[in-house]
């Protein structure tokens, strides 16, 4: 085996990595490599004299983990109350969390839970590695708290850290972003992200000020304004793409959000050339405003923008070459599918969930 591989700063990042999963999915885990070492509650131990805690795996199930195509160890998951659906979801969540750890160009594969015949040779060994010995040894007797038995609804002991919570929002927006023209749930979005409903719920409304579903609707609206604006689609082929069972449906929802029908914004709206579309970032704080948010937008995606003072308030001017023009055409921005009527450096990002700047000639 490399050095790389028994190197203890692989081990660090298959602690490190670990314990966000353990925080996020709510399953006790630890791995053991093939050299004896163990890791467990982003500590690793040379020998199992030297930990303090207890470990209890009355159903463990085993997940062979390698690193550069070379078996290095297995992780090893409680597998009480779990179904075979959220085992394979437990497989691709650990392949997907560990391998960030990892540099790009190292590939790192979790591979399928250990069959009943190698678990009972393999279950065997752990078994011996977590028996007591002497007073004056580990003693790794099963030991599982309570409030740690796995459960879809049980509430997560430790709360992940900020960092861990901007990931788990920021990758369930992405989540939503990538099938906007489909029919999805809050379930299925907690799927992909391996936590519980409730528990993604509380964390979304936590980072961005909005319920989920809400969100999702706003999300869906406002991707529907930006169709109507540039493509020729008819609203009932818009409706349809986006999930929606019925047109009439969509036209009250779209109505209730934006304040008029998808056929009169169409027509206010008809000459808009460009439209910018930006979802709140979780990165950004409550402090921020509009304009903070779609200069750092434009920055980031290296698009030129140019700003002048109006009444005091600095302004977006104009955009990649294109220029407010007096009583002609403009840039108007929109929050959540409505146009505010202060500046958009007074319009704090706090209870905003998606900005537009469209170029048009309605100027209202």
């Amino acid at each position: 085996m490399s050095n790389q591989l028994t190197s203890e700063k692989t081990l660090d990042k298959i602690s490190t990595a670990l314990d966000d999963f353990v925080k996020l999915s709510q399953i006790s885990a630890v791995f053991f490599n093939l050299d004896g070492l163990f890791v467990h509650n982003q500590t690793v131990y040379t020998s199992f004299k030297e930990s303090q805690f207890s470990v209890h795996f009355p159903h463990p199930i085993f997940f062979p983990l390698a690193v550069d195509h070379e078996l290095i160890g297995f992780v090893v998951c409680e597998n009480k109350n779990l179904l075979p659906q959220r085992i394979k979801l437990c497989r691709r969540y650990l392949e997907r969390i560990i391998g960030t750890a990892f540099e790009s160009h190292i590939p790192v594969n979790v591979w399928a839970a250990l069959s009943q015949r190698q678990e009972l040779l393999l279950n065997y060994q752990f078994n011996q590695i977590l028996q007591p010995t002497t007073d004056n040894e580990l003693s790794l007797q099963p030991h599982l708290a309570p409030s740690t038995t796995v459960n879809e609804d049980v509430e997560v002991v430790h709360a992940p850290t900020q960092d861990a919570t901007q990931r788990i929002i920021s990758k369930t927006i992405q989540f939503i972003e990538n099938h906007l023209t489909k029919s999805f749930s809050l379930e299925d979005a907690a799927q992909y992200a391996f936590l519980s409903t409730s528990y993604l719920s509380r964390l979304f409304k936590q980072v961005l000020n909005v319920n989920f579903g809400d969100y999702v609707m706003i999300r869906k609206i406002v991707f529907a304004q930006e169709l109507l604006l540039t493509t020729e689609q008819s609203i009932q082929d818009i409706s349809t793409a986006l999930g929606f069972s019925q047109t009439s449906y969509f036209t009250r929802v779209f109505k209730q959000r934006t304040g008029i029908t998808p056929s009169k914004y169409r027509l206010q709206n008809g000459n808009t050339s460009t439209v910018y579309t930006i979802a709140r970032p979780v990165t950004c704080s409550d402090s921020d405003s509009v304009y903070d948010l779609t200069k750092q937008y434009l920055t980031t995606h290296h698009i030129k923008s140019l700003t002048q003072l109006s009444n005091g308030y600095p302004y977006i001017q104009s955009i990649n070459g294109l220029t407010n023009i007096p009583h002609q055409r403009g840039w108007v921005y929109l929050v959540d599918g409505r146009q505010p009527s202060t500046p958009a450096s007074e319009v704090l990002i706090a209870n905003c969930s998606v900005v537009q700047w469209i170029y048009t000639t309605n100027i209202y």
